[in-house]
């Protein structure tokens, strides 16, 4: 059976080698601690250029614990982490610098042989917290069974009256996770931001783990998590206002726990009530369709620390003295200045941003 090991090894790198024919090809170095399809101990392992490095990397663009695990995984967003940036004074605009909370994000759904859920993961890495008050994060998923599912790795005090039931936010009619009741545990205040006692801290990375009860089997077309049922928001003020003051993406509706309230006030031209039966519900927005939440894409796949995938404006600077083309893109409703290359935010060419308002690490 030995003499039969060095036989067998080469069989298997063979047909490694023969699967990247025709690619493009790289090495990774030796590793006995990355048991890649049980291999050990080897000198050089040819990889295809397309394989999806995202199953057996973490966060710091290091390798997960326990090496590679297959499976059929799932992506939102399919090409990389994207970024959500917070205005944290709504209904008014306050500063309008969008880094009160800047957090990217991406959930990984497992799915078995049989194309069943067996666990989501959401991994939430905060950039920065340039904000006066102690704000709390969640998210809304549209269509998922909250009976079928156990959420883990929130971080809520044990004197929080932000009540839950495996994990889930009661109360609320659509399945709600809050990621953590205080970003500031985490992320002090008016973190990486420049300016104003701004303190630089490493990002803080919360995994959020949603995992079917045993028994329990949800096949993937029933559910995966899109822009369609992902509904982030940020609670302002949560420690002196408490639970209601929701803020969420321009025209993502809020919770079922959230004070209506304020909708109309200040600089909220939301439409709710009679007026969304007169002109259609509208959520979010100013009267020029200005947002207080931005959704910024990105093709990052695996942030570092020094990897940040929007350059946000830094402490008091107004997003439309960074990026000098933002206001034609908000008030087009996306169009102008919306696609690369003339896209808002990524263009580095003249007349597009001024660099001295940008936060630089």
């Amino acid at each position: 059976m030995k003499n039969l090991k060095p036989f067998i090894f080469l069989l298997v790198v063979f047909a490694i080698v023969l699967s990247a024919c025709n690619k493009n090809v790289h090495k990774i170095v030796d590793d006995p601690d990355l048991p890649i399809i049980g291999l050990k101990n080897f000198d050089d392992l040819v990889v295809p250029d397309d394989f999806d490095w995202r199953m057996i990397m973490n966060s710091t663009n290091t390798l997960k614990d326990g090496g590679f695990h297959p499976g059929n995984y799932h992506y939102y967003p399919e090409s990389g982490y994207s970024t959500l940036a917070f205005e944290d004074l709504w209904p008014a605009k306050g500063d309008y610098d969008f880094n009160d909370l800047v957090v990217e994000y991406q959930f990984r759904t497992a799915t078995d042989t049989n194309n069943y859920i067996t666990e989501i993961i959401g991994t939430f890495i905060v950039r920065a917290a340039g904000a006066g008050t102690k704000n709390a994060f969640g998210f809304e998923l549209y269509g998922l069974d909250t009976a079928g599912f156990i959420v883990s790795g929130s971080d809520l005090l044990g004197s929080s009256y932000i009540s839950t039931t495996d994990g889930w936010e009661d109360g609320q009619e659509h399945p709600v996770v809050i990621v953590t009741d205080d970003v500031t545990r985490e992320m002090p205040l008016w973190s990486n931001t420049q300016g104003y006692h701004t303190t630089h801290v490493a990002p803080a990375v919360y995994t959020i783990n949603i995992t079917p009860r045993a028994g329990v089997y949800i096949d993937l077309d029933d559910f995966l998590v899109n822009m369609d049922n992902f509904n982030p928001f940020l609670i302002i003020d949560f420690e002196n206002e408490g639970r209601g003051r929701e803020v969420h993406k321009i025209d993502y509706p809020p919770t079922n726990l959230a004070d209506p309230s304020f909708f109309g006030q200040h600089d909220d031209y939301s439409s709710t009530g009679s007026t969304a039966s007169l002109f259609g519900a509208s959520y979010y927005r100013t009267y020029k369709n200005f947002p207080w939440v931005l959704e910024i894409p990105s093709t990052v796949m695996v942030p570092t620390v020094d990897n940040s995938v929007f350059a946000y404006p830094t402490e008091k600077s107004d997003i439309n003295w960074a990026y000098l083309h933002f206001a034609e893109w908000a008030e087009s409703g996306g169009v102008d200045f919306g696609s690369h290359p003339t896209q808002w935010w990524v263009n580095t060419t003249s007349g597009y941003r001024n660099s001295l308002n940008i936060y630089v690490p």
